[in-house]
């Protein structure tokens, strides 16, 4: 599988990761401060949704998520504890602990076109190939997500919409 070829995702496509078929339900770009854009898709199962966000950051990778909610973070976060000078430098979330690795903001572009452009700050919180996600929304809303990086070889018939007759 080429990397073109995940970029190309298309909302109905789909692919197999993890034993699993997902279909792809939204797609969306982020377009960070320092240049760097990212692509992520909406993706479903049988067991839920998930997202599969492909980075170029000099280099292309993959991580795998899924939401998680505000109280499965030790300790529960707020949004002031993320406007404060001194954020949060650690989190406690599935009996482990994770370090702020970034703060960075960018802004959020729905490709699929269902919602607005919005602006974002997102805390990355990391232990070793894993991560925690904290998104604030210029609308003071905040999203939590959990996951961890993927190989490219992890992603399997790759169905292309266009492809289906």
């Amino acid at each position: 599988m080429k990397i073109e070829q995940l970029l190309n995702l298309k909302v109905g496509d789909t692919f197999e990761l993890q034993g699993a078929k997902w279909t792809v339900k939204e797609a969306c770009q982020y377009n960070w401060d320092d240049g760097e854009t990212s692509v992520e898709f909406k993706i479903n199962s049988k067991d839920g949704d998930a997202y599969l966000e492909i980075e170029d950051d000099d280099e292309y990778s993959l991580n795998f998520s899924v939401d998680i909610t505000g109280e499965d973070i030790d300790p529960r976060i707020s949004i002031d504890d993320l406007e404060d000078e001194e954020v949060l430098a650690e989190l406690y979330y599935a009996d482990t602990n994770y370090f702020l690795e970034n703060i960075d903001e960018g802004e959020f572009v729905d490709i699929s076109g269902l919602d607005a452009p919005m602006r974002f700050t997102n805390y990355s919180y990391l232990y070793d190939d894993l991560f925690v996600n904290i998104v604030v929304w210029e609308d003071d809303t905040i999203d939590f997500s959990a996951g961890y990086e993927i190989n490219m070889d992890e992603i399997t018939n790759l169905g292309m919409e266009d492809d289906i007759v």
